[in-house]
């Protein structure tokens, strides 16, 4: 079976190979085509129609020429959302009978809707900010956010140049009053199109956040400010282009602090840029001190802070104290900290060095 793809609702011109003979199996350079040979699924999905448009003979190829009618580049409302073109000889027996499945494109009733949330026409040619939609069926505000970071593409219009190269737009905002959709796009149009409202079709297309330049807030947003940028070229300008790594041989000797530099950077970076991970792990952090509890010993002790009943697990390092410094995997549930340990570690990481003394400040980061 041929497949043969179409956009929804568009006429469209097939190039459909030749027929054989049914005697031989052989192509038939000039086949007998007559009214009532083809035949397409109706609108309903129950029995067929003759085609509105009876294939010709390419008389130089032999090849079957046919151009399947807008109303029929459409899916049924019943048996599948796709027809069927049957193709047989209904006077008499000279060629083979061939079937051809027609799957629709690029619209929501379509076989293959290619992302198309909606086909809608508009009230109005598209201004530069907003267009507005009467259709009772279109959902409430609440619903339509989906519609939000849609692609807004002219698919149809009668003037070329909406749609070659297409007129497109960022959906930033949606909302319905009574009948009336409204679809706004802070960014505008690529090319605000100039077509007569009827003859206009948009396609909504989703998930097509980037696809076009003009896009304004809404990717502004998550561009770097400035100054985060401007900490990023000088950050770049300092490493070696041939390895990507700060390199002590590009300065004279003791002319720069690569370890104090490093951590300018670091900090400098956490500050003006959106680190999200760095961020949420440092905000995460919990600092504390030992409680006095005659429980407390080398691989676990009562603490100051109480978190609940959740476990976490994380790494605790001592910051006051004769054990300055140490630092061991544990889990915290309520006030009460264990050090973690299993089989294949090192004695010394299943406890800290003695216990830890009353009042000794801590900091714990979870993993």
């Amino acid at each position: 079976m041929m497949k043969l793809e179409v956009v929804y609702g568009v006429a469209t011109s097939f190039r459909l190979g030749r027929l054989r003979a049914q005697a031989t199996g052989l192509f038939i350079a000039a086949p007998t085509i007559a009214a009532g040979d083809f035949k397409i699924t109706q609108d309903d999905g129950v029995g067929e129609d003759n085609v509105d448009n009876i294939p010709t003979v390419d008389t130089g190829t032999g090849d079957l020429l046919w151009t399947i009618s807008a109303a029929e580049a459409t899916a049924p409302s019943a048996n599948g959302n796709y027809r069927i073109m049957h193709a047989a000889d209904a006077a008499g027996a000279e060629w083979l009978d061939r079937d051809f499945e027609i799957v629709t494109t690029d619209h929501q009733s379509a076989a293959k809707p290619n992302g198309v949330q909606r086909q809608v026409t508009p009230d109005a040619t598209p201004g530069a900010t907003s267009f507005a939609v009467t259709d009772a069926t279109l959902p409430s505000t609440p619903l339509g956010a989906g519609f939000i970071n849609c692609v807004a593409l002219i698919v149809v219009s009668d003037v070329a140049t909406d749609v070659t190269p297409a007129s497109t737009a960022l959906i930033t905002s949606y909302s319905k009053t009574g009948d009336v959709g409204t679809f706004t796009y802070a960014g505008g149009w690529n090319r605000v199109p100039t077509g007569t409202a009827a003859n206009i079709r948009i396609n909504l297309i989703a998930g097509a956040i980037g696809s076009t330049e003009k896009v304004g807030s809404q990717v502004d947003a998550r561009l770097l400010t400035a100054s985060a940028k401007t900490v990023l070229d000088l950050f770049a300008a300092a490493l070696d282009q041939a390895t990507g790594q700060l390199d002590p041989g590009s300065f004279a000797a003791s002319a720069i602090d690569l370890a104090a530099l490093a951590a300018d950077v670091k900090a400098r970076l956490l500050a003006s840029a959106s680190v999200t991970r760095v961020d949420a792990r440092e905000a995460a952090a919990i600092d504390g001190a030992v409680a006095t509890d005659a429980g407390n010993s080398a691989t676990g002790f009562e603490v100051d802070t109480d978190v609940g009943t959740d476990v976490r697990v994380g790494v605790l390092r001592l910051t006051s104290g004769a054990l300055t410094g140490e630092a061991r995997l544990v889990s915290w549930t309520g006030t009460t900290i264990a050090v973690l340990s299993h089989s294949g570690m090192p004695t010394a990481l299943k406890q800290f060095s003695t216990t830890p003394a009353d009042a000794v400040t801590f900091e714990f980061r979870p993993l």
